[in-house]
């Protein structure tokens, strides 16, 4: 072997050792970096995420439960009272029984005749004997009877003017073709007449005759009471009288009065109005 080889032949072999070193340091550095990377990103990741959401949702559903819990329990324990005492003021009396033996109703109406805001009961019956009675029967139970003596029919209604109460008007047949309208109210547990303030009582009589004609007409806080005089075939003298409903004190108060001549047949519908009850 020439020196010339044996030099390239040495250079080789230190050239692969110096490789061979390189590549033991390379896999040295290599095998330590994979074991190394993993230890920090799975623990960062996996501990805050599930154990927030777990704990949220827990609580929610504990609060909803119980708040619907607590309003079933309040709404079923508020249904159970009950008001059996008669109202102020109420009338003494055994409540209202039965009819008499044989009665018959001929007619009723309903009105909150003593004021306290529940309906009461007013009728007309025939008892056996063919007399006949109007009634009031109060919501709770107690009643009060007047007789009536028309021997025609008898018509009655509730008609309120102001104040805490209805009035009764009971009309009835006096001698045909006069009819007479009464208005009647309860005062002092008493089932009565109206007074007119300055005396008499509000009983009226209505229609029209060869002598004249009588009428009564409702209004919003009273009555007016017409009359006339016939004069001629074809003439009236009419007068009206207002009354005005005191629900203090419970009676008529004369107001305005007013007079006119009609003449017929022109005047006809106001020579007829002043001889009806309009109510």
């Amino acid at each position: 072997m020439t020196p010339r080889r044996a030099q390239i032949l040495i250079g080789l072999g230190v050239l692969v050792a110096v490789l061979l070193v390189v590549l033991v340091v390379a896999l040295i550095i290599g095998w330590e970096d994979p074991v190394a990377a993993p230890t920090s990103l799975p623990t960062t990741t996996s501990t805050a995420e599930p154990t927030t959401i777990s704990s949220s949702s827990s609580t929610t559903t504990s609060s909803t439960s119980t708040t619907t819990s607590s309003t079933t329990t309040t709404s079923t324990s508020t249904t159970t009272t009950t008001t059996t005492t008669l109202p102020p003021g109420a009338c003494a009396g055994s409540g209202a029984g039965p009819l008499p033996a044989g009665a018959a109703i001929e007619d009723e109406v309903g009105g909150d005749f003593d004021g306290d805001g529940v309906g009461d009961r007013l009728l007309v019956y025939r008892d056996a004997t063919g007399g006949r009675w109007v009634r009031m029967e109060l919501s709770y139970g107690h009643t009060a009877d007047v007789a009536v003596a028309s021997p025609g029919d008898v018509r009655i209604q509730a008609v309120n003017f102001g104040g805490h109460g209805d009035l009764a008007i009971i009309d009835q047949v006096r001698v045909m073709p006069i009819r007479s309208v009464s208005l009647y109210h309860l005062a002092a547990c008493s089932f009565g007449v109206v007074s007119l303030r300055g005396g008499g009582v509000a009983d009226f009589d209505v229609g029209r005759d060869e002598g004249g004609l009588r009428g009564v007409t409702c209004t919003d806080d009273g009555i007016v009471v017409t009359g006339g005089e016939r004069l001629s075939p074809v003439e009236y003298e009419v007068h009206s009288l207002t009354y005005f409903w005191d629900p203090v004190a419970g009676e008529f108060v004369a107001g305005m009065g007013a007079a006119a001549i009609l003449h017929s047949p022109e005047d006809d519908a106001e020579i007829g109005r002043h001889g009806e009850f309009n109510c």
